[in-house]
């Protein structure tokens, strides 16, 4: 499927973005380990791990709820008017790759977590985690502001 010149942009700066939270959890570890240094970061994550795993387990299930919810209104009208204003499947991607990272997320904090190696990895998926479901907050309310304009729109 070829896309557009704008769309092209528009995916394009969609992983940039991802990358950019990416590199940002990996910035917030190096002052991690700097500050604490490898061990202490080892040891506090592996020992935190069931911690961890509640609070991803947590993190997905949101997201599950948020994700079911808008594809639940993409079969609305207001999802009509959403793929008509070419905004359908940027959100798609943006409430699916939250529940995706929560998933690989916990199952490496279940699986390798444990582990001093897998540790340092498993921080960094955290780290990354967290700081897109706040990225899917903001564009939860994005979100709610195009159906505000939806509802402006439809009620003129």
């Amino acid at each position: 499927m070829a896309m557009s010149g704008g769309n092209t942009k528009r995916y394009l700066l969609g992983l940039w973005e991802y990358a950019g939270e990416l590199i940002a959890a990996i910035l917030i570890y190096v002052a991690l380990r700097v500050r604490y240094g490898p061990e202490s970061i080892s040891q506090f994550f592996t020992n935190k791990r069931s911690d961890e795993a509640i609070l991803i387990g947590i993190v997905f299930a949101a997201c599950i709820a948020v994700g079911a919810v808008f594809w639940q209104l993409l079969s609305s009208d207001f999802g009509a008017w959403l793929r008509i204003k070419g905004e359908a499947a940027a959100y798609s991607r943006a409430f699916a790759f939250p529940i995706i990272l929560s998933f690989i997320t916990l199952v490496v904090l279940l699986i390798f977590g444990a582990k001093a190696e897998g540790s340092h990895f498993a921080t960094i998926l955290v780290i990354y985690n967290l700081l897109n479901f706040l990225t899917m907050i903001f564009n939860l309310h994005g979100f709610v502001r195009l159906w505000q304009d939806w509802d402006l729109e439809r009620k003129r």
